[in-house]
């Protein structure tokens, strides 16, 4: 049986191995908000195509980061981060959610 310390060693090895990973992460950190997260559906597809040896990364039909902003949770807001992931990173699509929504590129 792994401990936590040891599973959570094991992800970030296997995300810091991921090209794709890591630039969606990049995309994400450049987006410049104070509260995010890289949604799990593209953990879980990083974790699995690593158990199942995938060299060619799983198709995610887009990326979700989730966000907090307790003083813009406007659909504008989520629109322009969505335009902004889009210009950082053109080859992922994504998305992006405020609270209880997601802001997608």
């Amino acid at each position: 049986m792994y401990s936590e310390r040891e599973l959570q060693k094991q992800l970030i090895d296997i995300a810091q191995s991921s090209d794709w990973f890591m630039q969606a992460l990049s995309a994400a950190e450049q987006l410049g908000l104070e509260s995010w997260c890289i949604g799990a559906g593209a953990v879980r597809n990083l974790v699995w195509d690593y158990l199942h040896g995938y060299t060619k990364p799983s198709e995610l039909p887009y990326l979700d980061v989730v966000y907090f902003d307790s003083e813009n949770l406007s659909a504008e807001r989520e629109k322009e981060l969505q335009q902004k992931l889009s210009q950082i990173n053109p080859n992922q699509m994504g998305a992006s959610k405020s609270g209880s929504s997601s802001c997608m590129a």
